[in-house]
């Protein structure tokens, strides 16, 4: 992919459709983008500055539509003959721009600089996206603040999702690590993003779309590949059990169902957890005792859970009563680990390392030096 700056006429521009703000199914036309991209706050703070004559430092990225698959040029089908870009980094102002109210301010008869991506000679379809997924993550998802946490998951799932098409053999570890070099982000935020947002899409095709606010619910599923294949997905495969084309027993087969249904049951314990005061992490933490094995055991539970939910006798505490009987002592349970902590920090602190006798626990010292690499090893 190639960068060209270059001034263009704000008439030739379409908004982007693809946009991660949007969510999933948004087909609309360019005036509903439009509105949409300026409904927000933020965007209504932006268009009063570019009004009062706010000049931008970055310049917005366009990608000429020739270059476009036809898969995505079909997306904008039938396209009028003057448009001849698609936004790529820059749609809220580029609406901005569309706005009756910049007129006073911004000649729209006149060409404006921008920088134009243009494909390659022997790029193909799917690198030429993957180059802008990344200029558009670098941009969004590392600075820009007003792109929630949901969208940003979207845009990483996507460029994991082409990473993935373009090298099929490539395992998911070493995808997130690349993902994260690219954009200067964390292994751990990288693939927690891509996790959860994998989760959300499946729920949101089988069960019914959540609501982004349930987002966090779903940090569950970054916990280990103990959690997600106790719900289905396998991280091997990079599919859930029952995407998988291969012949499957009759225990197999049952075995699939059922962690498709304590997956489609999920989004009614969140429903019941928030309804009861118990946050994402506490919820993460109840779950994740649980093995891949436990697989019959907690699919009762979740019936359990939702059965007395809807009972008279509900009186707010079934996660309380079935998931979990400790969940009372969790701050409790959390304190005390930061007691025990802080005394362990303090005892070796006090370390006599100037005594003769030292010497005789460094095996011990060395015993505690490889605890704590292993924890924070774990925790990362």
């Amino acid at each position: 992919m190639n960068q060209i700056d270059k001034k263009v006429y704000l008439k030739e521009i379409l908004l982007d459709k693809n946009n991660p703000r949007f969510g999933e199914n948004f087909n609309h036309s360019q005036e509903e983008i439009k509105d949409k991209l300026l409904s927000g706050m933020k965007s209504n703070e932006l268009l009063t500055s570019m009004c009062s004559g706010l000049v931008w430092v970055n310049k917005i990225v366009l990608a000429p539509i020739e270059d476009l698959s036809l898969k995505e040029k079909a997306l904008y089908s039938p396209i009028p003959p003057q448009k001849k870009y698609v936004v790529i980094e820059g749609n809220t102002r580029v609406a901005c721009l569309l706005h009756s109210e910049t007129n006073k301010v911004f000649n729209k008869s006149k060409p404006f600089p921008v920088i134009i991506v243009k494909k390659s000679p022997n790029e193909s379809d799917i690198e030429y996206l993957k180059e802008r997924k990344r200029l558009q993550s670098i941009a969004n998802v590392m600075v820009v603040k007003d792109w929630d946490e949901v969208p940003k998951a979207k845009q990483l799932y996507e460029s994991y999702k082409l990473a993935k098409e373009i090298n099929p053999t490539k395992s998911e570890q070493i995808i997130f690590r690349e993902l994260g070099n690219d954009i200067g982000l964390s292994l751990s935020k990288v693939k927690g993003n891509i996790c959860k947002y994998i989760f959300l899409e499946e729920l949101n095709n089988s069960v019914s779309l959540m609501d982004k606010s349930d987002f966090k619910y779903l940090e569950v599923f970054e916990s280990s590949n103990e959690v997600r294949n106790l719900f289905g997905y396998s991280s091997s495969i990079g599919k859930f059990i029952w995407d998988i084309n291969e012949p499957k027993s009759d225990q197999q087969l049952e075995d699939e169902e059922n962690r498709k249904e304590l997956l489609n049951l999920y989004p009614m314990i969140i429903t019941i957890a928030k309804q009861e005061g118990i946050n994402s992490k506490k919820l993460r933490d109840l779950i994740r005792k649980y093995k891949s094995d436990d697989i019959s055991n907690l699919l009762q539970t979740f019936k359990d859970i939702i059965r007395y939910s809807d009972t008279e006798d509900y009186t707010s505490d079934a996660i309380k009563n079935y998931l979990c009987c400790e969940i009372d002592n969790f701050d409790t349970d959390k304190e005390d680990l930061r007691n025990n902590l802080n005394k362990a920090i303090k005892f070796l602190k006090n370390f006599p390392i100037y005594q003769d006798y030292s010497i005789e626990f460094k095996n011990e010292i060395l015993n505690i030096h490889d605890i704590i690499s292993k924890i924070l090893k774990d925790l990362n």
